[in-house]
């Protein structure tokens, strides 16, 4: 089992900052996580900053809109590994 932690940070210039972290898989199979998110954004949710997780191109949001400043969920989507041929 592995564990990777991501911080952002705030860039004070009003604009979007991005953090990216990729990893690959070597065989099919379950990408399963827990995650924990939290801001410390004056708007108080996720809004402004969201966290996301992507798979083969699809782009899941993590924490939800409107929600708390503190966050945690599980994910888990099936992976198969893209054939070349």
């Amino acid at each position: 089992m592995a564990s990777v932690e991501l911080e952002g940070c705030n860039n004070l210039s009003n604009s979007a900052g991005y953090i990216e972290f990729t990893n690959s898989a070597h065989a099919d199979g379950t990408v399963s996580f827990d995650w924990t998110y939290e801001t410390f954004d004056d708007s108080g949710n996720g809004f402004f900053d969201p966290a996301f997780f992507v798979l083969n191109g699809v782009v899941t949001q993590l924490p939800i809109d409107g929600g708390a400043i503190s966050q945690t969920g599980i994910g888990a989507r099936r992976w198969r590994q893209r054939r070349r041929g």
